[in-house]
């Protein structure tokens, strides 16, 4: 820190960083008979300045409760360290001791040293003589009574004849030696001092005024006690160095000087003093400026008054310019409000959806154009009850009304609505709160629409797509139900010819039979698709689920050269049917096979096998309070065209495939509660991802 503060500063402020010559190491200082305090913040100084604190006058310089020298002059020399990177070791000693202490070398500085002739007489009876620097503090010695006693008013001449309680070699010892009558009771430390005028053994205590008024602050009886004069004897504190020590003295000078300039000496001032004389000070300089303020008024005359007519007639056109700008403003503002209000009646007039809203007692305050034509409200229902059109009665019913303005909103829905003249009509409505600039619910808002062309128009859709999706079924079953029959029908034409022939009747017997499963089993997966059973769901493990199915079709994968890997989490616990959702897990499994198969066919994906990764790798794991598992592979993948019609049944871009295997997976997804996607993957082939609902991951 010492370092630091050198470098960042030059001139007079860096002849105190040379004080480690006077003052020695940090050894020199521990030698010293006491407690030093500033030593241990910082332990990369080696620069100390030894200064002696009074250990009893408060708020200057006392030691506290804690044994640590505080006060004012206390932080205004650490101040001066701190500004020249010096270390301050302080040691509390009486004024008596640090001057001896001075003498012999063992410190450099006495802290709080007056200018007075008692002071400097004191020490020149014991160190020859001192040099005091330039002025830390400035105060004044005040006269303190019992509160009762009116004797101290007039100044010394008023002192004579009595005793009084005074440290000894504080600034006004030796002025009152001079008033031959004046008894003294000397005490080491001010607070004995006052304690002896407390007891009836002194007629007044003479004290610094600030000492003074911080002891009486604390204690219990103040108001017993008066200060007759505050300003009695003028005083000056300063940090005083043996008499021809010039240097240490210049440099003193310039540290004191340096933290008044920099603002640091006025921080310390206002942490320490609420000063209620400087207040007063204030006070008379404010009443100084107002006497010549009236003076100067009084003199200026005629001229001021002018000069005041002028700058008032200047304000009132100033005002009155502010206020025309002000009523201009206000006009504009009116006017966009008016074009803002008519825009919205435009909209809400010219709106293809009716609107309606009510006020908390029922009473319709808005209604377009759209709302009349489709509710046949007529006439206008704003202002009247909405209950008395059947329209808003049908719609708008007690409860629901209750439940909006009671903050509910109710989203859109299509009901059906018999209007008066017999037409049937199809209204898609909804209904939520109306808000106010507060945030109360203060009405409702009902908005709707005729729904009925749009709702014929997507029946007719429906149906439409309903029959193109049977021709696609019934085109389906024909062709894969035809080609095994014209296999059949082929053996059944040439059997009366081969009857004899051995080898005939073995391809006959061994075809057929296969052929005939193949029609079973078409039938039995379109009727499983049509009508399938009801899921049987019990409690699952998914994770162990998918990974046991994967293992139980690894033998068959293995032949063909298929490689897998499996990275399922466990205790993914899920309600689903188990025998559904494993024929799922096979259904993809074998797809990815033939995928990967066909990708090796076509020639796609050059990279070593070990630079790919495995040919078809499952996870399961948790995800948003979803059970997921997902299937990726290496296989030719799907187009982007292709992924819309894949779960259409009986589509399909797989050689020999029926097109049933993913529409029936998709249905079993979803019966048991889940979600089903198929997607392109990042680097091809394809990815399948299952979701479920997560009951928990342990079962209870």
């Amino acid at each position: 820190m010492a370092r630091r503060a050198r470098a960042r500063r030059a001139g007079p402020l860096a002849a105190l960083a040379a004080l480690g010559s006077l003052a020695g190491p940090i050894a020199g200082a521990q030698a010293l008979g006491g407690q030093s305090f500033g030593l241990d913040e910082d332990p990369r100084r080696y620069e100390i300045l030894r200064v002696a604190v009074e250990p009893g006058s408060p708020p200057l310089q006392f030691v506290d409760a804690s044994g640590r020298p505080a006060g004012f002059l206390v932080d205004a020399v650490n101040a001066i360290g701190e500004e020249a990177g010096v270390a301050v070791a302080l040691y509390a000693m009486a004024f008596p001791e640090a001057v001896a202490a001075l003498a012999e070398g063992r410190i450099d500085a006495v802290l709080g040293v007056p200018y007075s002739a008692a002071a400097l007489g004191e020490a020149g009876s014991l160190a020859g003589s001192l040099a005091v620097s330039e002025p830390l503090f400035a105060s004044a010695v005040a006269v303190v009574s019992l509160a009762d006693d009116g004797r101290y008013g007039e100044g010394s001449a008023s002192l004579a004849g009595d005793v009084l309680a005074l440290t000894r070699g504080s600034p006004a010892y030796d002025f009152l030696k001079a008033i031959r009558s004046v008894r003294f009771n000397e005490t080491r430390t001010p607070a004995d001092a006052l304690e002896l005028l407390s007891l009836g053994r002194a007629d007044a205590f003479l004290e610094d005024r600030v000492v003074a008024s911080y002891l009486l602050g604390r204690r219990d009886d103040a108001a017993r006690f008066a200060v007759a004069s505050s300003y009695w004897l003028p005083v000056e504190y300063g940090l005083a160095v043996r008499g021809g020590d010039d240097f240490l003295l210049y440099s003193l000078n310039q540290g004191v000087r340096a933290i008044k300039e920099s603002g640091v000496y006025s921080a310390i001032y206002e942490r320490w003093f609420d000063d209620s004389v400087a207040a007063a000070r204030r006070r008379l300089r404010n009443a100084m400026m107002a006497l010549v303020a009236v003076l100067a008024a009084f003199l200026l005359g005629g001229g001021a008054a002018f000069w005041w007519n002028r700058q008032l007639a200047s304000n009132v056109r100033a005002r009155t310019a502010e206020l025309r700008d002000a009523n201009d403003e206000l006009g504009r503002l009116v006017g966009e409000a008016e074009d803002k209000k008519e825009f919205i009646a435009q909209i809400l007039e010219s709106s293809p959806r009716g609107l309606v809203t009510c006020d908390a007692g029922g009473l319709v305050s808005v209604c377009n154009a759209r709302a009349r034509v489709i509710g046949l409200l007529d006439p206008d229902p704003v202002g009247r009850p909405a209950l008395e059109y059947p329209f808003l009665a049908h719609f708008l019913n007690p409860e629901l009304t209750a439940r909006v303005l009671g903050g509910e909103s109710m989203p859109f829905s299509v009901s059906e609505w018999a209007r008066p003249d017999g037409a049937r009509l199809q209204i898609r409505h909804a209904t939520y709160p109306q808000i106010d600039h507060e945030g109360r619910v203060v009405g409702l808002i009902f908005s709707f629409e005729d729904h009925t062309v749009e709702q014929a128009m997507r029946e007719r859709l429906a149906e439409r797509e309903k029959g193109e999706a049977l021709g696609r079924i019934v085109a389906g079953v024909a062709h894969e139900i035809r080609n095994p029959l014209t296999s059949i029908k082929a053996f059944v034409e040439l059997l009366p010819r081969k009857m004899d022939d051995p080898r005939f009747l073995r391809e006959m017997g061994s075809f057929v039979p296969r052929e005939v499963e193949r029609v079973d089993k078409l039938i039995r997966d379109l009727i499983d698709f049509s009508r399938p059973r009801r899921p049987v769901r019990s409690t699952v493990d998914l994770g162990e689920l998918a990974e046991s199915t994967l293992a139980l079709s690894s033998p068959s994968l293995d032949k063909r050269g298929v490689t897998t890997a499996s990275s399922a989490e466990r205790g993914l616990y899920c309600s689903v049917d188990a025998d559904q959702l494993r024929q799922c897990v096979m259904n993809f499994v074998l797809n990815a096979a033939d995928s990967v198969e066909e990708a090796r066919a076509r020639g796609a994906g050059t990279a070593a096998a070990e630079d790919r990764g495995p040919d078809i790798e499952l996870a399961a794991y948790a995800s948003g309070g979803k059970a997921v598992v997902e299937l990726r592979d290496q296989g030719a993948g799907v187009a982007e065209a292709d992924l819309e019609r894949v779960f259409e049944p009986f589509y399909t871009t797989k050689r020999g495939g029926v097109g049933l295997g993913l529409p029936l997976s998709k249905q079993y997804v979803e019966e048991n509660g889940g979600r089903l996607e198929l997607r392109i993957g990042p680097g091809g082939g394809a990815v399948v991802v299952m979701e479920f609902p997560l009951e928990g991951r342990e079962r209870g």
